[in-house]
């Protein structure tokens, strides 16, 4: 790794205030200080949706977490040692917990966050292209009806994939959703051990995990229906769908999330796939996001359904995830009203009127308005939303990750943007990224640059600090430059897997400001000192 040490003193405040005038912190900053007295130790916004009740606290030393409680009166309801974080349950507010927390020494603690909330984003369809009344048998083959049902096969010319051989055979695809019904005839044969989160048990193959309702049985088809010529067929028809269930209701908090994801990298999983998300950039899921990259996971998250334009939906946002946005049917393909606009979307995706899997009937997710058809007992439902898109890029880099098993997570990412067929507005936009996923993706040969790990130090009097904003702006030249964000953790910002290129380096923590334009290369290390 090549190192680049960069060392400048306190700025004057009037150029601050010149500095400010220029540039728009909020655009690329979306998490404010909290102004704590205690600079050594961040305290994320609790502006956004979170739980209340309890706190996440990240440390370097667990022994400073017992004390905290004790000092709280709190209880640790859980810990993970290997992401380094605690859970502390709380009675009273979090605004009072923060207030207390400010006059506490903290040695040994990095980071006191909310849980925030995290959702499954879904577009509801009042109209479908078959009747939805319960019981109504109907015939879908995929190959007489393809045109008009499974639409998505069409554009993306997946069948050229199957032909090379590539199906997703030895690839598993963690699905960390509302469970999945193992029991449908269409995933049985490829749905192995996964975990409920919620409980803290392991979920027994082949068997019923749809706890959350119907929407991650519906991602599960679209990953890895089996190929039989009947009901469904998934993009990659012979990869394994783990399922990890991390909603059992109508949202997760970021502690479950940030486990699930741990379990599902340690047993066997090579993609993530996220159909969900929200607001606020957590410590905690950046950490489970940066263990996954780290261990050559593909992460793949959903843009969001809002209709507008966002840099603060999480994980999509994190640097190194496949964000993706949803692309409807049309002549050409288009991206749909409702899919997020975001500088960091790689692909758009098939997300509007999606048929796929539904839970059977005396499944825990089972719908009453699921079609049922006869061809081969199962039942099956039209969605859309950027949900309904993410899965067609997973099943994609399973395809990829079958014909290269030691390829990085940016290389699966870079095959997938560089194989996409633009559409929207010529080259990379905010809407589709670098287009409509394609099946071109697999013809092509693994690129051996094009990105990079970099990593920012940040000290302030000497010492490493969290909580420091840090953002890479690119300077392509283009109409849509790429633009990371990152809040330092333990002193170091990580951007994992990120385009090479031109950027302009921005760092900030409470007035003291840093900028800079870097040219990168490869993998890169600043050191700052604020």
């Amino acid at each position: 790794m090549r190192k680049t040490s960069i060392l400048i003193l306190p700025i004057a405040l009037i150029l601050i205030s010149l500095v400010f005038s220029c540039v728009k912190f909020d655009i690329f900053s979306i998490e404010k200080n909290t102004g704590q007295e205690n600079e050594n130790v961040f305290f994320n916004t609790l502006d956004y949706p979170h739980e209340e009740g309890k706190i996440l606290v990240g440390y370097s030393d667990y022994n400073a977490v017992l004390k905290l409680a004790k000092e709280l009166g709190a209880r640790v309801v859980n810990v993970d040692h290997v992401l380094k974080f605690a859970v502390l349950s709380v009675r009273q507010k979090l605004e009072g917990v923060y207030a207390k927390l400010k006059e506490l020494p903290m040695d040994g603690i990095c980071y006191v966050e909310p849980s925030y909330v995290r959702t499954v984003p879904i577009i509801l369809e009042n109209k479908t292209p078959l009747p939805s009344a319960e019981g109504t048998d109907f015939e879908l083959k995929i190959y007489e009806d393809e045109q008009r049902y499974l639409w998505p096969l069409r554009v993306t010319e997946i069948r050229k994939a199957w032909n090379l051989g590539f199906d997703g055979t030895g690839v598993t695809v963690a699905i960390l959703d509302t469970g999945v019904d193992g029991t449908h005839p269409d995933l049985k044969q490829n749905v192995v051990r996964g975990y409920n989160a919620i409980t803290g048990l392991e979920i027994e193959i082949a068997t019923d995990s749809s706890i959350g309702g119907s929407h991650g049985t519906h991602v599960a088809g679209t990953i890895a229906a089996i190929r039989d010529g009947k009901g469904i067929v998934g993009i990659a028809p012979n990869a394994k769908i783990m399922p990890v269930v991390i909603f059992g209701s109508w949202y997760a908090g970021d502690d479950k999330v940030a486990g699930a994801i741990r379990w599902a990298v340690e047993n066997g999983a090579k993609v993530l796939n996220n159909s969900w998300g929200g607001m606020g950039y957590s410590m905690t899921l950046k950490r489970a996001i940066d263990y996954a990259l780290e261990k050559d996971v593909v992460v793949v998250a959903a843009a969001g359904n809002s209709s507008s334009y966002q840099s603060s939906m999480y994980p999509a946002n994190y640097p190194g995830v496949i964000q993706v946005g949803a692309v409807e049917n049309g002549e050409p393909p288009f991206t749909t009203s409702f899919s997020n606009r975001s500088p960091l979307i790689s692909v758009g995706a098939p997300g509007k009127l999606v048929l796929s899997t539904m839970p059977m009937r005396g499944s825990t997710g089972y719908e009453s308005s699921s079609l049922y058809s006869s061809e081969n007992g199962g039942y099956y439902g039209f969605m859309s939303g950027t949900s309904m898109a993410t899965p067609h890029v997973s099943g994609m880099a399973a395809l990829l990750l079958q014909k290269f098993p030691d390829a990085k997570p940016w290389q699966i990412r870079k095959l997938i943007e560089n194989g996409a067929w633009d559409i929207d507005f010529p080259g990379c936009d905010e809407h589709s990224g670098y287009g409509l996923l394609s099946t071109r993706s697999v013809e092509l040969g693994l690129p051996e640059n094009g990105a990079a790990n970099i990593m920012v130090k940040v000290k302030v009097n000497g010492k490493l600090i969290t909580g420091a904003a840090v953002s890479l702006i690119g300077k392509n030249g283009t109409r849509y430059p790429r633009r990371y964000f990152a809040l330092t953790d333990a002193g170091i910002a990580k951007f994992l897997g990120v385009d090479t290129g031109e950027y302009r380096v921005i760092i900030s923590n409470h007035e003291r400001w840093f900028e800079r334009d870097i040219n990168v290369e490869g993998d890169l290390q600043i050191d700052v000192e604020l």
